[in-house]
């Protein structure tokens, strides 16, 4: 398809599991406040999505919602999500930056697996437990890739960052 720049109007809630599954050169997308959910494989293997924003009052990213999405570079989660599902960005190879806020209370596993060039990777200092969030046996590999990390949270799943350089 041509589909290049999709504009939502406010009223809808939720982006469809497979929506724009596949859609080669869709590259920009603004998500309305009404939406609260992005439903499964929604973006999946679009390759030419550059541009992702996304409003308050979204609430769940769910399982590859951004799979394989390799032109996507940056990536802010309102402070209404509080929940990015199993390999939500996994294989997006030049996302750099990943901003996260307050709310947020899971990251499904390898929510970021195979995000090679990711440098920043922020979040707000959160004083209750997160599921799964960030905790990883190779961390000293990341270090050297992650050149910032912000924000105070309990380790806990070995998956949320792994690469191919780190899973063998």
């Amino acid at each position: 398809s041509n589909l290049r720049e999709v504009t939502f109007n406010d009223g809808l809630q939720k982006i469809g599991d497979k929506a724009f599954y596949e859609c080669p050169s869709l590259q920009s997308i603004t998500l309305p406040s009404t939406v609260t959910e992005i439903g499964n494989w929604a973006f999946a293997h679009c390759n030419n999505l550059r541009e992702v924003t996304l409003n308050d009052g979204l609430q769940r990213i769910r399982k590859c919602a951004f799979f394989d999405c390799t032109s996507l570079e940056t990536i802010t989660l309102p402070s209404t999500v509080t929940e990015i599902g199993f390999s939500a960005f996994r294989d997006c190879p030049n996302l750099r930056e990943v901003k996260l806020n307050e709310g947020l209370q899971k990251i499904g596993d390898w929510a970021f697996h195979d995000c090679d060039t990711l440098e920043r990777f922020l979040f707000p200092t959160i004083s209750y437990r997160l599921e799964n969030i960030c905790q990883t046996g190779h961390w000293e590999d990341l270090e050297d890739k992650v050149s910032e990390v912000r924000g105070v949270v309990q380790w806990e799943s070995d998956k949320l960052f792994a690469s191919r350089a780190t899973y063998q």
